[in-house]
């Protein structure tokens, strides 16, 4: 259950990346075939230089392909492999290359000179992660607490660091078959955060950071999942 409430909460920092137009100078009967078999949209750079493949499949004569930082002019270079109706493109992406939100199409040409474009938006970030997770204690009696904490970092310059000032939930599911809770914290600066809670039953945890304000920063990070057990207290127990 958490790694489903996980990925929902993880999609709506994702979504609105893609954007796709029709034919741009030929009627639909005209205009060449352009399938996507594969294109990353989120690309983690860290210290070194990462390739990434782009497919498509075309039944035109040519196929281009043009990336851009989006608010930027000078393309970024690929490699093309062409066979058949298979059109492969290697690009090469650097650590010094502009972080955040970069512009994609791809435009297939037919014989005639038709031809179909289609657009979409990539980002080029950094890496981040969730460290040092834990809950204590692990172990605690019914209607007693625990404290939740962990860290943030990101990836620059060859090391990690601590990231403050973002959201960060904590997926709280008491696997009883209720829907699990997102607890929302900020992490402070030293990228650090935690939350006390008070349970009475056994309780799951993960931390999800999703913050979709900052297109340079990769907003994907999730913990492990640890679990508080919580035992029942009975009155009449007595310790000897």
């Amino acid at each position: 259950m958490i790694k489903r409430i996980a990925a929902v909460v993880l999609s709506g920092a994702m979504s609105g990346s893609l954007l796709f137009t029709g034919s741009a100078s030929a009627t639909r009967s005209d205009a060449p075939t352009l399938t996507t078999v594969r294109a990353p949209n989120h690309i983690l750079i860290d210290d070194r230089p990462v390739t990434v493949t782009s497919t498509f499949i075309s039944d035109g004569v040519d196929v281009t392909l043009s990336i851009h930082p989006e608010f930027e002019t000078t393309e970024k270079p690929s490699k093309v492999f062409h066979h058949g109706r298979k059109w492969t493109f290697q690009t090469t992406y650097l650590p010094t290359d502009t972080l955040g939100r970069w512009l994609v199409s791809v435009e297939a040409t037919g014989a005639d000179n038709a031809k179909t474009k289609s657009s979409f938006f990539l980002f080029l970030q950094h890496r981040t992660r969730i460290v040092d997770f834990a809950a204590r204690p692990r172990l605690i009696v019914a209607g007693h607490s625990t404290t939740i904490s962990g860290r943030l970092q990101i990836r620059l310059h060859h090391r990690w660091v601590d990231l403050a000032g973002k959201n960060i939930f904590i997926v709280q599911d008491a696997r009883d078959g209720t829907p699990p809770i997102n607890l929302p914290l900020t992490t402070d600066e030293h990228g650090g955060f935690s939350r006390v809670s008070m349970l009475d039953k056994t309780t799951g945890f993960q931390a999800v950071f999703s913050d979709n304000f900052d297109d340079r920063v990769n907003a994907t990070a999730l913990s492990k999942t640890i679990v508080v057990k919580v035992i029942k207290h009975h009155p009449g127990d007595h310790r000897h």
